[in-house]
């Protein structure tokens, strides 16, 4: 079984791998794909979550809603009062 140290390092790991350069967004549709199967949806939020709240994870919302497929809203995760789509790390 994945401790929550597991998942946060390999949704690190991902959007590391994601990234155009460092501190670039990308969507948390793409970075689900990324990490597949391995790790399930409750689980990664959770970590992504904790890296929000905790440490150097930024999550935002589309600023351009036109922009948000339906792939972007059934992977987002909601902060606060906004649904959010992207995440980005100072690696």
């Amino acid at each position: 079984m994945k401790t929550l140290e597991d998942t946060k390092t390999a949704v690190l790991g991902a959007i590391t791998k994601l990234q155009d350069e460092p501190r670039a967004w990308v969507s948390l549709a793409r970075l689900r794909d990324e990490l597949g199967e391995a790790h399930n949806r409750h689980a990664v939020d959770e970590a992504l979550m904790d890296l929000h709240l905790n440490g150097p994870l930024n999550i935002a919302p589309e600023p351009c809603a036109p922009l948000v497929t339906q792939a972007d809203e059934d992977s987002a995760i909601r902060v606060g009062n906004q649904w959010c789509h992207l995440v980005a790390w100072d690696a």
